[in-house]
C-alpha cells in the first residue's frame, strides 16, 4: 500500500486556483468566495471556464487541460472546483497519462459532489 502524501498547509500569500471541472460557477457566489479568500491573505487565479455560460463549463478535454495547468503551476498550492455537476466523467479520459503531473506536484484539491471523483483519481 502506498504512503499518503500531504501537501503543505496554506499560508498568507499562497495562491489558490479555481477551475470548473463540471459546471461553471454562479458569478455572484464565486465573487463572494474569491473576496473571502483574498480577505484571508490568499491570491486567487481562475481558469477561463469558471465563468462560462451554459450548463457545462467547457468540453471534457479543455476541463482536463485547465485542471492540469493548475497542477503544473508551482505557485498554485490549492485547487478548488468552482461547482459540482454531473459532467466530470467527460474529462477523466484526458487525465490518463498525466498521472506524473499530479504525483510530482502535490496540492490540496477541494470539490463536492461530482468533483469528489477527482479526489479518488488523485
Amino acid at each position: 500500500m502506498g504512503k499518503i502524501i500531504y501537501p503543505n498547509k496554506l499560508k498568507k500569500g499562497d495562491t489558490v486556483g479555481i477551475t470548473a471541472v463540471s459546471m461553471p460557477a454562479n458569478d455572484e457566489k464565486i465573487d463572494i468566495a474569491i473576496d473571502n479568500l483574498k480577505g484571508i491573505g490568499l491570491n486567487v487565479i481562475e481558469t477561463s471556464n469558471v465563468r462560462s455560460s451554459g450548463i457545462v463549463s467547457s468540453d471534457g478535454k479543455r476541463r482536463a487541460e485547465e485542471f492540469l495547468e493548475l497542477y503544473k503551476n508551482p505557485d498554485v498550492k490549492y485547487i478548488i472546483a468552482a461547482r459540482g455537476g454531473e459532467f466530470l466523467m467527460e474529462m477523466l479520459p484526458y487525465l490518463k497519462g498525466h498521472e506524473d503531473i499530479i504525483k510530482n506536484n502535490v496540492k490540496w484539491f477541494q470539490g463536492f459532489s461530482d468533483p469528489s471523483l477527482l479526489n479518488l483519481y488523485i
